[in-house]
């Protein structure tokens, strides 16, 4: 099982150029037992980038992918902290370091319009189809809740 420690830390925000909040810090130092839950509830258990990823070179490498961190167009002033595996991601707020929301971005939302707000050119995070859960941990219970609900 892979969590993210100190070094894992300094290593996302040197490659992104940005300071992760203290919440998202927090939650990985605190809720190993929860991932640990998370991971073995998921269909696939070895895939460290599924809900919460715990792989630094995922973390990295989707945040550069999808040009991120933006102060400008979609998804600005997020981060996605993983996937479902299919296209979908979770999202964290960087520019408001005390937003603690888990923003949740199925890709076949993209269709739909009211999601997103084409004179902001962003989407609306409010909506109930993106807000995830109200927290990291909140989020990762769900994620366990999901993924047992879909294998019984």
């Amino acid at each position: 099982m892979l969590y993210l420690t100190e070094t894992d830390f300094e290593k996302i925000e040197k490659a992104l150029g940005i300071n992760l909040p203290e919440h998202y810090k927090n939650f990985h130092r605190t809720e190993k037992e929860l991932l640990k839950k998370m991971r073995e509830s998921d269909p696939w258990p070895d895939d460290h980038s599924i809900g919460i990823a715990t792989d630094v070179n995922y973390i990295i490498e989707m945040n550069t992918l999808m040009k991120l961190p933006s102060t400008s167009g979609p998804v600005r002033n997020k981060l996605t902290i993983g996937g479902d595996g299919c296209g979908s991601n979770s999202f964290i707020d960087i520019g408001d370091p005390g937003n603690t929301t888990v923003f949740f971005l199925p890709h076949d939302e993209f269709e739909h319009e009211e999601i997103f707000d084409e004179e902001t050119d962003d989407f609306r995070w409010d909506h109930e189809g993106l807000e995830g859960e109200k927290n990291l941990k909140a989020y990762g219970l769900e994620l366990i809740r999901f993924n047992e609900e879909i294998d019984s």
